[in-house]
């Protein structure tokens, strides 16, 4: 059974620099390190391995609410409102901001879908090697959206539920999703939710939750929860590790995965 390791916990707060409210987390391709964004703040960070910025990207508006690598070198992040996808080159820092109701594939239903979503907007953003973008919607209901990757048509729209496997320990909590990261080494992929406070690993051939891991570690002989989980990055490799950020203590932490 997979089950997560603690290894490394870092602080990544830095109000120099208004890295208060980390929402999204990317590793980066060109060096160790990783990419964030923060709730407050008008800026996509890079961090090195510890979580130090090294530097920052001026974005057009606040509310940031994930990162993601795509295989050509170039990021994107989401905005709740109006739902949209930016695309960041971290060299030119050229920004593009594209709708989702401007791509085939918008219909009625998803229009009311986020118009009644009360904040329950886009949350999190990965890419897959072959060049699709996946994205995901908190809640009310969460949504699970597959963006062709010119960006051009929205492909595929799957609900995620309670009867996939999205459940917690208590049974009145509904999930909300968080963040996104693809996992290379299996047709999956990384959903976490702050409110279960767990990362679920999601088949997008079957549609079913394959591994379901509560986000904790060990302290001083107790259980430490990590609080308003809002960015995950699978990093492959033996073992392979998650990468958690919490939007609340603004730390970021490491596991290995085991068993998995």
């Amino acid at each position: 059974m997979t089950h997560l390791v603690f290894k490394h916990r870092f602080d990544i707060k830095d109000e120099d620099e208004d890295l208060t409210e980390p929402s999204g987390l990317a590793l980066a391709q060109d060096s160790p390190g990783y990419w964030t964004v923060s709730d407050n703040a008008k800026r996509i960070f890079r961090l090195d391995a510890a979580g130090q910025v090294l530097r920052s990207i001026k974005a057009p508006k606040k509310n940031l609410e994930g990162i993601a690598a795509t295989p050509d070198g170039r990021l994107m992040s989401v905005r709740e409102d109006p739902p949209q996808i930016l695309v960041i080159d971290p060299v030119t820092e050229a920004i593009q901001r594209v709708k989702l109701k401007d791509m085939a594939g918008w219909t009625h239903a998803l229009a009311q879908a986020f118009a009644a979503a009360d904040n329950n907007g886009l949350e999190g953003i990965t890419v897959c090697p072959d060049g699709r973008v996946l994205v995901v919607k908190e809640g009310k209901p969460g949504l699970l959206i597959e963006i062709s990757g010119d960006l051009a048509a929205i492909e595929d729209v799957t609900e995620l539920t309670a009867e996939q496997g999205f459940e917690g320990c208590d049974p009145d909590t509904k999930a909300d999703f968080s963040g996104l990261s693809w996992n290379q080494d299996k047709e999956a992929v990384w959903i976490v939710s702050d409110k279960l406070q767990r990362a679920f690993l999601f088949g997008l051939g079957d549609h079913k939750v394959q591994a379901s891991l509560k986000l904790g570690y060990q302290k001083g002989g107790k259980t430490k929860v990590i609080e308003k989980a809002e960015g995950i990055a699978y990093e492959p490799g033996e073992p392979p590790r998650l990468h958690i950020v919490s939007d609340k203590k603004a730390e970021l932490y490491v596991f290995e995965l085991v068993g998995g």
